[in-house]
């Protein structure tokens, strides 16, 4: 008998879930990320609608800035990249209305900025915009980490 015929289906369905607890472990985004990324997408919202176009600029340099570092930083923590394509169909959803609720915020930067002028409009997108990142982010990577588990999602490596 081979150390193959006697390994059981049982013993080999407990060590794919083990992997998949330990992918889902590593996966877990830093607590700093969504602050990250919330605080300048905030920003960028809020200058949109009451700053100079030359600050609006400098913004979105900021933003880029730091969604390159935070992905980089994550890539490099994890080895790993689970993005839309990869994601399970819950998580995917999720991501999907984190998208919309960013669309709203930015479209009230934008409207404040041509059309309204109270000011005020850009500032609660701008809210609206932090908290939805910062309270949305950790509850899509909670649905993500429960994906892999499930094994719905199968995250990319990095070579």
């Amino acid at each position: 008998m081979t150390d193959h015929e006697s390994y059981d289906a049982a013993a080999a369905l407990a060590d794919v879930q083990a992997s998949r607890d330990e992918l889902a472990r590593r996966m877990a985004t830093p607590w700093w990320y969504f602050w990250a990324i919330g605080t300048p997408l905030a920003a960028m919202v809020v200058a949109m609608g009451v700053a100079s176009n030359a600050i609006v600029i400098g913004i979105v340099v900021v933003l880029c800035l730091a969604i390159v570092l935070s992905v980089t930083a994550y890539q490099r923590k994890t080895g790993l990249w689970l993005g839309l394509a990869q994601a399970g169909p819950r998580t995917r959803i999720r991501w999907i209305l984190l998208g919309i609720v960013l669309a709203a915020a930015y479209a009230m930067g934008i409207a404040d900025r041509f059309f309204v002028h109270w000011g005020w409009l850009a500032v609660v997108g701008g809210v609206l915009a932090l908290v939805a990142y910062v309270v949305g982010g950790p509850l899509i990577d909670r649905q993500m980490r429960e994906d892999l588990r499930q094994g719905v999602s199968t995250p990319k490596p990095l070579r």
